[in-house]
């Protein structure tokens, strides 16, 4: 993506065109951007590296993990909002192996190092409106269903009191 991005500012200023000021405002904003985020993707394949290979510091290892988690819940900020769907598809990615691991093989406190990605998050908001929605139905169903059958037995109850024969 950063050599598209390069590749396209070379194109622009070889055209020349000394009106515009896009590659003075943007040049450094948007590198300065995609270089963090590299680096952040960078030092989260780097600390689940260690975190994994590292067999003389046990002491250590947690302190990765740790690390981890951190960069990783101030980058996923940015994709909960919806924005830079690249980056973020390579942060799940990382969550993924990241979250395998843990399952796997936790050598540090659960609640220092947890599990990052939750695998169905939609699920919940999906299940709630549907269990209210059932619920309410059932109740008013309930409510409906006992008062006919309570006005079925009333009825049959006159009916039989009264004497009356059908032919």
């Amino acid at each position: 993506m950063m050599d598209v991005y390069k590749a396209l500012l070379l194109l622009y200023k070889e055209k020349k065109d000394h009106l515009s000021n896009i590659p003075d405002t943007f040049d450094d904003r948007i590198e300065n951007n995609l270089d963090e985020k590299l680096i952040a993707l960078y030092s989260l394949y780097d600390k689940l590296n260690k975190f994994k290979t590292c067999k003389n510091c046990e002491n250590y290892k947690c302190q990765y993990a740790e690390k981890c988690v951190d960069i990783f819940n101030k980058n996923n900020v940015e994709c909960k909002s919806g924005s830079n769907t690249d980056f973020c598809k390579e942060l799940h990615r990382f969550a993924e192996q990241f979250d395998d691991y843990i399952l796997q093989k936790n050598p540090c406190d659960i609640e220092k190092v947890y599990v990052l990605l939750n695998k169905n998050p939609h699920i919940s908001v999906i299940l709630l409106p549907i269990i209210i929605t059932l619920t309410i139905t059932f109740f008013l169903l309930y409510k409906v269903i006992t008062n006919v059958i309570l006005k079925c037995a009333y009825i049959i109850f006159l009916w039989d009191s009264s004497n009356i024969k059908l032919l």
